[in-house]
């Protein structure tokens, strides 16, 4: 709607009814205006009825196989079917397919970080970067063999396949090092290592190196893999029965295996909850909560039907089945919010993954292969994980320390992911929302332990985050606690 409609609208209504409240105005203005368009597009299609919607296709001829391949506008779809409807107050906006971009068809593993969305493909050796500001694709690396799992940590994007494990600069697209590591389908970073799914073991890397730091074996087929600030999990009853296994970092033993009522897939997990998906062959569940606490199953969830991909977008868990149905679950009320098969133009939505990122959840498609950018509408995150009050670039207080000690900076971001320096190491990962309203948990956090003469690790990875006020934040690391003041 531009402005001069606008304006135009809301005088026309306002002079019908001066004493109407804000939002009825502004829900009769958008009315107007849409009654107005749909006339005009009637006229000039000269029909009667609903508008129908075309959608266009692109195909790609790509005759430069190099390593690194740049794509100037590569295009994206907007959808006009299901753009998010106008909010109003208690009224729930529902989520909706806001844009689509043609990538490499087959299972794709979906990554939302360095600014970018990652998708890779189980079908061909391409990995596309997209712009989230454009929904295009701006980059593409040809890697050895298809991808199976993505990752971002110490500062590059990886990408790992039956038989290698590549590091990726995000910026320039090239493949700087590549490790002869097997990747089956899982691929997570924290306590400064890789961890890497490679069948019925998790195996434990240097990622400056490549070198193998453990091998760990668990009992059932693995799938899905992912670090809290504590343990490393792992959705290893995907060949029967359920299980999820808990790995004790400090050791590299598995230290609790937690029976499942469904053969398990992918996870995400807090430091107070694990949320994972389930093959429903034989019973109606498809996401169960795991509380770590107790290593127990507390709650089950019967959609979406036979789930496979799992994200969280600040309070709200999501989650895709096969048959391309999403469910939404409210982590503070443990009740499914949100449960419907979101259609894109031409195909189902469906795959193996999806990921959280830029105010969005995307979600794959294998064939044709299409990746669909999903607009949250209510279920996104809340004030508490997105609070204007903590996004933005911090430094801890000197006050205390060593006149020496080194500056400790710390950049929020709204994307729901953060990045730290203390002069010496760096970390990176994701942040949300707790039970508690004034504070935010670490998680995913990748640290690259350096050790640095002269320069003492004053943090460790970070671990959670207490809003004091508007400019202090007191954040606390596994080495100690500090008081961070706006940058």
């Amino acid at each position: 709607m531009n402005d001069s409609r606008l304006k135009e609208a809301l005088s026309s209504v306002s002079r019908a009814t001066p004493r109407r409240d804000a939002r009825t105005v502004l829900q009769r203005a958008h009315l107007a205006v849409q009654q107005r368009r749909r006339r005009q597009r009637l006229v000039a299609a000269g029909m009667v009825g609903l508008f129908v919607a075309a959608g266009s296709l692109w195909s790609f001829n790509r005759e430069d196989r190099d390593t690194v391949s740049v794509v100037a506008d590569a295009p994206s779809t907007t959808s006009q079917t299901a753009q998010p409807p106008l909010a109003t107050a208690g009224v729930a906006a529902s989520p909706s397919i806001t844009a689509t971009v043609p990538v490499s068809g087959g299972r794709m593993p979906i990554l939302a970080a360095a600014n970018a969305v990652w998708v890779g493909s189980q079908s061909s050796a391409l990995v596309q970067r997209i712009d989230p500001a454009t929904n295009r694709i701006t980059g593409e690396v040809q890697r050895s063999e298809p991808t199976t799992a993505l990752a971002d940590a110490f500062g590059a994007v990886w990408a790992c396949g039956p038989t290698a494990l590549d590091r990726i600069d995000p910026t320039t697209l090239r493949v700087t090092n590549t490790y002869p590591t097997r990747c089956v389908s899982g691929l997570t970073a924290g306590f400064g290592s890789l961890w890497v799914v490679a069948g019925t073991t998790v195996v434990r890397l240097d990622p400056a190196t490549g070198t193998e730091q453990a091998r760990i074996a668990v009992s059932g087929g693995t799938w899905g893999i992912t670090t809290t600030t504590t343990a490393v999990w792992v959705a290893d009853g995907h060949a029967g029965p359920g299980r999820v296994s808990r790995i004790d970092p400090n050791t590299n033993t598995v230290v609790a295996e937690i029976a499942s009522p469904v053969r398990t897939r992918n996870l995400v997990a807090t430091d107070n909850a694990v949320w994972i998906t389930g093959e429903a062959r034989e019973t109606n569940i498809s996401v169960l909560r795991l509380d770590p606490a107790t290593n127990t199953i507390v709650a089950t969830f019967d959609a979406p039907s036979d789930a496979t991909g799992i994200a969280r977008l600040g309070d709200y868990i999501w989650a895709i089945g096969y048959a391309g149905d999403v469910a939404v679950i409210d982590t503070r009320t443990n009740k499914v919010a949100y449960h419907q098969r979101l259609t894109a133009p031409g195909t189902i939505l469906g795959g193996d993954r999806l990921a959280a990122g830029f105010g969005s959840i995307w979600i794959g498609s294998q064939q044709p292969g299409l990746l669909s950018r999903i607009d949250p509408g209510t279920y996104s995150p809340s004030p508490t994980s997105g609070s204007p009050s903590l996004v933005g670039s911090w430094v801890a207080n000197q006050s205390g320390r060593q006149p020496n000690d080194p500056s400790i900076e710390l950049n929020i971001r709204a994307d729901g992911t953060f990045i730290a320096n203390d002069a010496c190491n760096l970390m990176q990962g994701k942040w949300g929302s707790t039970n508690n309203a004034t504070r935010v948990q670490f998680e995913d956090v990748a640290y690259t332990a350096r050790l640095c003469i002269g320069r003492p690790d004053v943090t460790g990875p970070l671990k959670s985050a207490t809003i004091l006020d508007n400019d202090r934040l007191e954040v606390v690391g596994s080495i100690g606690t500090f008081v961070f003041v706006r940058k």
